[in-house]
């Protein structure tokens, strides 16, 4: 069980935002991050 878990963890992380996300939020406020991601995916989707 634990293996599979690690096995979908690991193909699941992959992306440099999902990384660079997870950063910021150990250094910064939650809302902060989210509000950040939303708006830069807001930016990217709608341009």
């Amino acid at each position: 069980m634990l293996q599979a878990f690690i096995l979908v963890f690991i193909a699941e992380m992959g992306d440099k935002t999902q990384i660079l996300a997870i950063a910021f939020a150990t250094k910064y406020p939650v809302k902060k991050v989210l509000l950040g991601i939303l708006i830069g995916a807001f930016l990217n989707h709608g341009i």
